[in-house]
């Protein structure tokens, strides 16, 4: 089986970029400093938000700060037409942020999403700190990436 060319991308702690001829997708990006007391970020990110101007979606795990970086989101949403997906609890959050709402798009376990050579599958995750957490599996010219933000192992996925 032959696979299309698709380029990944660190963006440090949880996030990545995943791009191909059709789509760039952003999995829990996350530019900011320290994301709350206690937690230091040990290194600056790899990119600015400028060099994410080209994507075309946000997926959030979950409503965490460092899954749910508000500052990226309300940059990525004036300079692009980037759609923003996560969990309710992400949405709402984004919402709260005055994010437009047809922008975004809640997902829950079991959905699955379509979009030309990209399919991406939803699952719950196991988070202790966050109930609604959400795990996915993209599917990229038939290459399967499994993103599980905090989530523990499961052998579910």
């Amino acid at each position: 089986m032959r696979h299309e060319m698709i380029e990944i991308q660190s963006l440090g702690g949880g996030g990545f970029s995943l791009r191909n001829n059709n789509c760039h997708l952003l999995v829990d990006p996350y530019l900011g400093g320290t994301p709350k007391e206690g937690f230091t970020r040990r290194e600056d990110p790899p990119v600015r938000p400028e060099d994410l101007a080209g994507g075309t979606m946000l997926l959030s795990t979950h409503c965490h700060g460092d899954h749910c970086d508000l500052k990226l989101i309300k940059f990525l949403e004036g300079k692009t037409n980037c759609h923003f997906i996560g969990p309710q609890s992400s949405i709402d959050k984004m919402i709260a942020a005055e994010v437009k709402k047809e922008r975004t798009q809640a997902v829950f376990p079991n959905d699955i999403l379509n979009f030309p050579n990209v399919e991406i599958k939803v699952f719950k995750g196991d988070d202790p700190k966050e109930e609604s957490a959400v795990i996915y599996v993209i599917n990229m010219g038939g290459l399967h990436i499994l993103h599980n933000g905090d989530c523990k192992y499961s052998e579910v996925y």
